[in-house]
């Protein structure tokens, strides 16, 4: 039984029939997810605005620059497809997700363009279970553009450089062709600065990542190539361009409180942490678990030379996840980049420490893994069409969560 399972495990028609369920499912959780909130605010908004759908895109996403935050591409994109028919949203939002998730995976075998079923299934699943607002980031027309869509520059720069970090001679064929060395800069300097406008808390990680990147890749003699460096400057310019939107301050202003600074600090610290232990403790567990199975090591200092990307990981996420604490304001959904991080992490250990030794029997629990996450969603489903609740608020365990008010 084993064997079958293990043979298709590899196939790659069972691959791609996975990521094609995965679009149907997200098809249909979409379209069952109406405009709400901040979806509905865009009419209003746009009202008086004079001209067509893309004058009117370009209009918020500066009204919104100078009044709310340096987010603008998310803002234009929220009015194209808020503004049009729905279908068109949902499709696109489809995509996205099974391009995401694929983006994750990728960080498992960054070198290899074998296919491993059971780590692709394992992503769709566990991200369903993690990630603390699913719905609002993946089914809200708000979220979705803002965290999984813009989200995508993010994760796909960030396993360039993963790439670059396992495999030290992956520029060869870029930098020895002038050509191809301009073309990809230019690329890279736009994917950079997508990336450093993802959000601000992944703008800050993103920074720090690229230092310590550039630190390791120097300390160990490795070439950076040209195309490298334009990127961390595009996502530099990027972090630049968010941080210093004049909507950004405005909107500090609204939340700021005329507490001792020391008090508001702890205050933020202490909800942080409360919040990365209750949200990030099974995604890590999820992570470390295959490195305890197997892996032997004599000393602290072999584990860490053996284990370093996943460390990097878990310490980036949770950067992702403190650094608000230098923002008045919080939202449970910083720690949706963090909760994906380790969840990059986990699947490197699955491909570290369990593939090859245990790929039948981890396929075949990672298959009832997945059984019980359709089960879950099907529930999910059939109970909002009884109660008419919204789809999105149903997958969100802490939908109806205040954080602002946790003491």
């Amino acid at each position: 039984m084993f064997k079958i399972i293990k043979k298709i495990n590899d196939s790659k028609v069972f691959f791609w029939s996975i990521n094609i369920i995965a679009f149907g499912v997200m098809f249909i959780f979409s379209h069952q997810s109406k405009l709400y909130s901040d979806d509905l605010n865009i009419f209003r908004y746009t009202e008086n605005y004079s001209g067509g759908l893309l004058f009117k895109a370009v209009t918020f996403a500066k009204d919104y620059y100078y009044n709310w935050g340096g987010r603008c591409l998310a803002a234009f994109f929220r009015v194209i497809f808020t503004l049009t028919d729905k279908i068109f949203f949902d499709i696109t939002n489809s995509l996205i997700y099974v391009l995401f998730c694929n983006i994750v995976y990728k960080f498992a075998f960054p070198k290899e363009k074998r296919v491993h079923s059971g780590i692709l299934m394992f992503i769709y699943c566990i991200l369903w279970f993690t990630i603390p607002t699913f719905g609002q980031e993946t089914l809200w027309v708000t979220g979705s553009i803002a965290y999984l869509w813009i989200g995508c520059s993010l994760f796909f720069y960030l396993y360039l450089l993963y790439k670059r970090f396992v495999d030290p001679d992956d520029t060869s064929k870029i930098t020895t062709n002038t050509i191809k060395c301009i073309v990809y800069s230019i690329l890279m300097l736009l994917l950079g600065f997508l990336a450093g406008i993802t959000s601000e808390p992944s703008a800050c990680m993103l920074v720090l990542t690229c230092f310590m990147w550039i630190t390791y890749m120097l300390r160990t003699k490795r070439k950076i190539a040209v195309w490298e460096w334009v990127g961390m400057a595009g996502a530099v310019l990027g972090f630049i361009f968010l941080f210093t939107a004049p909507g950004i301050y405005a909107r500090g202003d609204v939340v700021t409180t005329q507490e001792n600074i020391i008090k508001q600090y702890l205050y933020r610290f202490i909800r942080q942490t409360y919040y990365s232990g209750k949200y990030l403790t099974i995604p890590i567990m999820f992570s470390l678990l295959p490195t305890f199975i197997s892996l032997k090591c004599s000393s602290v200092k072999e584990y860490i030379i053996q284990e370093i990307d996943q460390i990097v990981m878990i310490i980036m996420a949770l950067i992702n996840a403190y650094v608000i604490i230098f923002s008045p304001g919080s939202s449970v959904r910083v720690y949706y980049v963090s909760v994906i991080l380790i969840v990059a992490s986990a699947c490197i250990s699955i491909r570290k420490h369990i593939i090859g030794k245990y790929t039948a029997m981890a396929s075949a629990f990672i298959i009832m893994f997945a059984l019980l996450t359709s089960l879950s969603q099907v529930t999910a489903f059939i109970s909002c069409q009884k109660t008419g609740e919204p789809l999105e608020m149903q997958m969100d365990y802490t939908a109806y969560e205040d954080v602002g008010n946790l003491f």
